[in-house]
């Protein structure tokens, strides 16, 4: 649900989220799948240095709302739409709001939340691997504690999947490196399958995002969803056409028809509006009496500019 533009840049808008890849950032909320990305910029804990479940469940809501758009005249949904949400954002409270709107969600919970003491009695005797079941009737959902290592317990919280075994395959990380079957309750999987959408889409749209240094808020903004268009793009194209094919390749593709289609070798185009660019030759700004070095240069004016001097000759134009 967390995603970031990351950022090194002195600006009041950047954060700080521990345990991201780029804990640095300019922070927002996003609800993400294959093909989608619906983006919430507020923050539910203005003010406050930490975000609480309960100053979340606003935001969650808000997301829920925007999917009304998908349901049939009759109000039910066209798909069911699961939230796959972690501790930042998940409460029982919460799942009793999203119950009675009738949306569907797989929730991570902190044994801190509330109610505290019923954590202690779904843990209580469990063995590496074991879990226990307790069905809420008012939610029509169903709460799995599942002692997932020797000193972790994960608290899951679903009224979509339910806790029935079934068997994964285990990677062993360490010597001796083998894979073996292990069972493991529905809801933790398909938990631990879709829960980091969002980052993983964050990760897709930085690996191509360009190294230089950035000058600005703008700046960070404008190239971040640049990269994230044609993400986007790349994944509705390989999903349409079903082939294989890497991004990098496709973005190679792509660049070599935009080229083709304005036959820059042909017929060279000219500029149809004012529109200042970089200057790779260095040279003297144009502007009678400006002794500056000229920074930019405009392609309808066949002109180059200092910083000053570009604003001040195209202040009317652009107006």
């Amino acid at each position: 649900m967390t995603g970031g533009i990351k950022t090194l840049l002195d600006s009041e808008d950047r954060s700080y989220i521990p345990g991201k890849p780029n804990p640095n950032c300019f922070e927002f909320y996003g609800a993400c799948d294959g093909f989608m990305m619906e983006i919430i910029w507020e923050k539910g804990h203005a003010g406050n240095k930490y975000a609480r479940p309960e100053s979340m469940a606003d935001l969650i809501m808000a997301f829920a709302k925007s999917f009304e758009k998908f349901k049939k005249p009759d109000g039910k949904s066209q798909q069911p739409f699961i939230f796959y949400l972690d501790a930042r954002f998940s409460s029982i409270e919460l799942m009793r709001r999203l119950h009675e709107k009738g949306f569907k969600a797989t929730m991570s919970l902190s044994s801190v939340a509330k109610p505290r003491p019923l954590w202690p009695f779904m843990r209580d005797g469990l063995e590496k691997r074991e879990w226990r079941i307790l069905h809420l009737d008012k939610f029509d959902s169903t709460l799995t504690a599942v002692r997932a290592k020797k000193k972790a317990y994960v608290y899951l919280l679903s009224n979509y999947w339910s806790g029935r075994p079934i068997t994964v395959v285990h990677n062993r990380i360490k010597p001796p490196r083998t894979r073996f079957n292990i069972h493991c309750p529905e809801v933790q999987k398909t938990y631990n399958m879709s829960k980091n959408h969002v980052d993983i889409f964050n990760s897709q749209v930085h690996t191509y995002q360009s190294p230089a240094k950035l000058n600005s808020d703008e700046e960070a903004y404008f190239k971040f969803f640049v990269q994230a268009l044609l993400v986007n793009a790349f994944t509705w194209w390989k999903g349409k056409m079903k082939a294989d094919q890497e991004q990098y390749d496709w973005r190679f593709r792509l660049l070599r028809d935009l080229f083709a289609s304005l036959n820059l070798k042909e017929k060279p185009l000219s500029a149809k509006v004012h529109w200042p660019g970089p200057l790779i030759e260095k040279q003297k700004c144009n502007q009678q009496g400006c002794d500056n070095k000229a920074r930019k240069t405009c392609k309808k004016c066949s002109q180059s500019f200092c910083d000053g001097c570009m604003a001040e000759v195209h202040r009317s134009l652009w107006k």
